[in-house]
């Protein structure tokens, strides 16, 4: 049981699953604090996305440009805290959905593969979590983010549903574990608890039972 409320901020790459966040585990993670009480703040880098893809047809605009920080108050329903003003010494939990903005303008690891980078505010946002020891639960593509900033650090986590994509977050030093979609890998000493969520089953009720099991281990880590 949780002994207290806290705040949970939960970390946003834009608005759709081809260029920023996956709706359906937004919305999931969001309801899965909301069961436990836990107040939810949503938290963004003011950057412009990677690239903006058409989610009717699939093509990559090469005309259109659009913000991270506005197209996220698209699932926040209204302001998203910037993370260059968000005071980041007061963060108690981080939760990291997924979507491939996780990997295109969050980390580029979607244009780098091994060679990928962590966002500059992203990199603090995380190394000021691990510095105060809050927890940080993290789903699909948003596992694949932890792995690269924290990978130094031998975190574990839930990966397992592509053999290259696992080979490239080991070569950072992650212990990669495979997982089903309702389980949750749990990493004791860096507290993290994590899930493969949509990569894994395209069954949202599968994945709601994955995300909330993470967020729950996460929480009471």
């Amino acid at each position: 049981m949780l002994k207290h409320k806290r705040k949970a901020w939960v970390l946003l790459s834009g608005a759709g699953l081809h260029d920023g966040t996956e709706l359906h585990e937004a919305a999931l993670v969001e309801l899965s604090l909301a069961r436990l009480g836990v107040a939810v703040g949503f938290c963004a880098p003011d950057i412009a996305q990677a690239h903006v893809v058409d989610h009717q047809r699939g093509d990559v605009s090469t005309i259109e440009t659009r913000s991270v920080l506005v197209e996220s108050a698209r699932i926040a329903r209204g302001p998203v805290e910037s993370l260059a003003k968000l005071d980041l010494a007061t963060v108690e939990a981080l939760v990291i959905p997924g979507g491939f903005g996780a990997v295109k303008s969050l980390c580029d690891y979607a244009f780098r593969a091994r060679g990928a980078k962590v966002e500059r505010s992203v990199a603090a946002l995380i190394d000021a979590v691990r510095a105060r020891r809050a927890p940080i639960a993290s789903m699909c593509m948003g596992n694949v983010l932890v792995a690269r900033a924290l990978g130094a650090q031998r975190v574990k986590v839930a990966l397992g549903w592509d053999a290259m994509l696992d080979a490239d977050c080991a070569s950072w030093g992650a212990t990669v574990v495979r997982c089903e979609a309702k389980a949750a890998v749990i990493d004791r000493d860096l507290r993290v608890a994590s899930t493969p969520a949509s990569s894994a089953s395209s069954d949202i009720a599968v994945v709601s039972d994955g995300i909330d099991r993470a967020i729950r281990a996460a929480l009471e880590l």
